[in-house]
């Protein structure tokens, strides 16, 4: 969410967390939630990830049940959150989850 401060101090860290991620940054998907413009300079704080611009509550954060921000998660091949957490250090790892 833009003008959520939490989101702005999670950022770097989901960005590092994608980098060290299986598939890297290919397989990281952001969704900034906000008015279009904000939402757009806000996602300048990505680089090489995929990111998506959306209004609050829009269709991504329905179809993935988030109700409050920041929130990160873990997602299957086949679309189903495995994980998910209001930072990416409380996400467990993948050998956790297996």
């Amino acid at each position: 969410m833009v003008d959520c401060g939490s989101c702005v101090d999670v950022a770097p860290q989901f960005q590092e967390y994608a980098e060290m991620m299986p598939g890297g940054l290919a397989q990281a998907t952001v969704v900034v939630a906000g008015k279009r413009d904000e939402a757009l300079k806000f996602a300048n704080h990505f680089n090489g990830i995929r990111v998506i611009v959306e209004e609050v509550g829009g269709q991504v954060a329905r179809a993935f049940g988030v109700s409050s921000f920041p929130s990160v998660g873990l997602v299957d091949v086949g679309g189903l959150v495995v994980n998910s957490a209001n930072e990416p250090s409380q996400l467990k790892s993948l050998a956790e989850l297996r």
